[in-house]
């Protein structure tokens, strides 16, 4: 026979407790310093009919976040963690939200140095923003859009012609903006044989040109309507002739602006 084992007389040992008490009575302490700075210092604005719902929100966040701790039982010091944490992420948030206009210039600048003809909106230069603030105020206008060089030395832009997505090449020296034939087509556009008459010159010589009229041409948040083209060539151009539709174009610091 084996020999018989030792009976273990030893009690398990009993769970220590959560701490969940505590964390309730912490809750309600904070709550309670809540509701006194808030009547402390909004007492007589407060309207339980456009502030109420939101205090609502805030205190059953609250109470989510103990009860939740509480039923999982965590000790004191994971909890305050926990606290720790959602409180480190709302800060951000409201950081986030304070700072968004700041950031949203910042995801522009980034958006247009990874796509070099992706139109971003632009802000005036440091220097004339006040009196350009003061004479867009009087205008009524003031938006401008930003192209940057691309590695080539050239600017290409992103337009949307008659619904369709286009690149053009963005050439100052050119006196008409220039579809090529496939990009015609696809902006709904069949110039006949018959109408390729107009000669036009140039880098690679003398082509035979077909007038059109552009029903819309988008360029960012910029909309332009009417607008007159040509089709022909190996390359779409961004011309002069629509350019000048803008209040004012300029290049700076390898930044073409656009303002309308």
């Amino acid at each position: 026979m084996g020999t018989p084992q030792p009976r273990d007389d030893r009690r398990e040992e009993q769970p220590r407790p959560s701490g969940g008490g505590w964390l309730w009575i912490v809750a309600l302490a904070a709550i309670a310093a809540l509701l006194g700075w808030l009547a402390s210092e909004y007492g007589d604005n407060f309207d339980w009919g456009s502030d109420g719902p939101s205090l609502g929100y805030v205190l059953l966040l609250v109470v989510l976040v103990v009860s939740s701790l509480a039923l999982r039982r965590t000790r004191i010091a994971g909890a305050l963690k926990s606290l720790a944490a959602w409180a480190a992420i709302g800060l951000v948030l409201v950081i986030g939200y304070s700072y968004r206009a700041e950031l949203k210039a910042v995801w522009y600048r980034v958006a247009g140095e990874l796509d070099t003809s992706r139109p971003t909106p632009a802000d005036p230069r440091p220097d004339q923003r006040a009196d350009r603030r003061q004479e867009d105020d009087d205008r009524g206008d003031g938006r401008a859009l930003a192209i940057r060089q691309s590695s080539d030395g050239h600017f290409y832009v992103s337009a949307r012609i008659n619904g369709s997505d286009m690149r053009l090449l963005v050439d100052t020296g050119a006196t008409h903006t220039v579809l090529t034939s496939r990009q015609a087509e696809r902006a709904g556009l069949f110039p006949s044989s018959s109408e390729y008459a107009l000669p036009v010159r140039t880098a690679n010589g003398v082509i035979m040109a077909a007038p059109v009229r552009l029903s819309s041409f988008d360029i960012g948040e910029a909309h332009l309507e009417n607008v007159p083209a040509l089709v022909g060539g190996n390359t779409s151009v961004l011309g002069i002739s629509t350019l000048q539709r803008f209040k004012s174009y300029e290049v700076r610091d390898g930044v073409l602006t656009l303002r309308w």
